[in-house]
C-alpha cells in the first residue's frame, strides 16, 4: 500500500508540473506551414522598334513556372497610342477566337496617364503570345517587360553546431612530477 501511495503522490506532482507549465500533452495542431519567401524573375524584356502606326508585333514566350505575370508596356510619344493583347500561343486571331484566345488586354494604371499600360495576370502559368500594336498616329519604338512573382521555400535556418568537445586534462597524480 506504501508503494500505491508513492506513486499516487508522484503521479500528483507530474499532473501538477504539466498544469504549471501550461503543456496539455503532445500539439494536435499539426506542423506549422513552410516558410516562404517572394522572388521575382524577368522573363521579357525587348524594344520593337520602329513600329508603324496600325501595325502589329508578336512576342511568344514562356513562364517558366506558375506565379504572378505583370508585364508592362511603355512608349515615347504622347500622341501615339498603344495596346497590347496576352493570348495562349495557339490563338491565332483575336478576330475570331478559339479555344487558346482568352485574352487579357493591356489597362492604364490608376493614377497614371499615357504612354504606360499593363497587363495583369495573377496565375500565369506555361506558353504566351503577347500581341502589340501601335494605334499611331506616329512610328513608334515600344519597350516591353514582364516579371513573374512567385513564391519559393525559405532556406532552412543553418543546424545548430555543436560545442567543441572540451578535453580534460589528466589529473596530476601525487607522485608525479
Amino acid at each position: 500500500m506504501l508503494s500505491t501511495s508513492r506513486r499516487t503522490a508522484g503521479l500528483a506532482v507530474v499532473i501538477a508540473g504539466l498544469a504549471a507549465c501550461g503543456c496539455s500533452g503532445p500539439s494536435t495542431t499539426g506542423p506549422s506551414a513552410p516558410a516562404t519567401e517572394t522572388s521575382t524573375v524577368v522573363v521579357l524584356s525587348q524594344t520593337l522598334e520602329e513600329v508603324a502606326p496600325g501595325e502589329q508585333r508578336t512576342l511568344n514566350f514562356t513562364v517558366p513556372r506558375r506565379g504572378a505575370l505583370t508585364i508592362t508596356v511603355r512608349w515615347n510619344d504622347s500622341n501615339n497610342t498603344v495596346i497590347a493583347a496576352l493570348t495562349g500561343t495557339n490563338c491565332r486571331s483575336l478576330r475570331t477566337p478559339d479555344g487558346d484566345c482568352r485574352v487579357r488586354r493591356s489597362l492604364e494604371r490608376e493614377g497614371r496617364q499615357g504612354r504606360e499600360q499593363f497587363i495583369e495576370f495573377p496565375d500565369a502559368a506555361g506558353a504566351y503570345q503577347l500581341v502589340v500594336e501601335n494605334e499611331g498616329p506616329g512610328t513608334e519604338s515600344i519597350q516591353i517587360g514582364a516579371d513573374l512573382t512567385f513564391e519559393v521555400a525559405a532556406p532552412a535556418p543553418p543546424a545548430p553546431t555543436a560545442p567543441p568537445e572540451r578535453t580534460t586534462p589528466t589529473p596530476r597524480r601525487s607522485w608525479e612530477p
